[in-house]
């Protein structure tokens, strides 16, 4: 699973389930269903990844295994913080947060404070998303776990980057992307490569920036990540139009128009901003399609928030956002 080979996960954590299962041993299917579970999610498949997790979260509760059962707390809130659902993601965060603190479970405590801060990080609740990553990456760093730490230093440099901070965000990828890679986390490097890519073009290095997109794509790619690299994608296709290349940035925007033909953006850090992009160089390109990028982003947009009970924070995902900001703003274009 860590080296991206999640068809191999997958089945080999089936055949694991199957003869657990024979032998009555519960808690190995359950650990083997929590793996396949993962294995989805890591492939964009979170509707088949909760159906898997859902079954070993029944499993861990009735053998009475505490510990496995935060684990498949925080990986169910995932799949729901993923799709957009952020009041039954924190929900299960939280759970899994409150066991792993009633264990003594430092890792388990990491990776669910890391996810809170993810949501707060994506609500615009910026301050409660630094104090969130800070207390992950010192525990991470704490008990020598590396891998974590680098997803940890790259969600740093995200937030860094939504608040205009691109110098900090520029040191904090980096430093995630060299730990990602001496480790071998693919899918870590590639989440880390694509922030870095955010923030090199918020320092106008846009040749940087192109190469740390292109690199997080090819790893997307070759993982069959098909979803997560519409992210690098809408990158460099950003790095194009600044570059004033509107024919790449169009060529660019027509995979991703492609692509969303029969898939969607679940498992992006910010798929909003891939429609902003579409919009952007549809724009320029004064392609008719930009309005109906456009009304779908600001439909999309709303049914989300609609889903967010708290008005507070409701009101942040909408207005705290830059780019949710500007789709909210953005006038349709008056068709031709």
């Amino acid at each position: 699973m860590n080296l991206g080979d999640y068809a191999d996960a997958i089945t080999i954590s089936a055949q694991a389930r199957h003869i657990s299962h024979k032998m009555g041993h519960q808690k190995g299917e359950g650990e083997a269903l929590l793996n396949i579970g993962c294995a989805h999610i890591y492939k964009g498949d979170y509707l088949e990844g909760a159906n898997y997790l859902t079954q070993a979260l029944g499993i861990f509760r009735r053998i009475g295994d505490r510990r496995s059962e935060g684990v498949a707390q925080v990986d169910l809130g995932l799949t729901y913080n993923q799709q957009g659902d952020y009041v039954v993601a924190k929900t299960h965060y939280q759970e899994g947060l409150q066991i792993s603190r009633e264990l003594g479970d430092r890792l388990g405590e990491g990776v669910a404070t890391i996810n809170l801060g993810y949501i707060s990080d994506q609500l615009g609740e910026y301050a409660s998303a630094k104090i969130y990553y800070g207390q992950t990456l010192c525990i991470y760093r704490e008990i020598g776990a590396r891998t974590e730490e680098s997803l940890s230093l790259s969600c740093l440099g995200l937030l860094s980057h939504h608040i205009g901070d691109n110098e900090t965000a520029y040191q904090n990828c980096q430093q995630a992307t060299q730990i990602a890679q001496e480790v071998g986390a693919r899918n870590v490097q590639a989440y880390a490569l694509t922030r870095l890519g955010h923030a090199l073009t918020g320092l106008n290095r846009l040749a940087e920036a192109a190469d740390a997109y292109q690199q997080a794509l090819d790893i997307r790619r070759a993982l069959g990540q098909q979803n997560l690299a519409m992210e690098p994608l809408a990158g460099l296709a950003r790095v194009a139009l600044a570059q004033e290349n509107l024919s790449q940035a169009q060529t660019q925007v027509e995979e991703i128009l492609k692509h969303l033909e029969t898939h969607n953006f679940d498992g992006t850090d910010e798929p909003f901003r891939i429609y902003l992009t579409c919009y952007r160089v549809l724009r320029a390109s004064r392609d008719a399609r930009a309005r109906t990028i456009l009304a779908t982003a600001q439909r999309l947009l709303q049914e989300r928030a609609a889903r967010i009970s708290d008005e507070t924070a409701r009101r942040s995902f909408l207005e705290n956002v830059p780019h949710h900001r500007e789709i909210i703003n953005c006038q349709l274009p008056i068709d031709n």
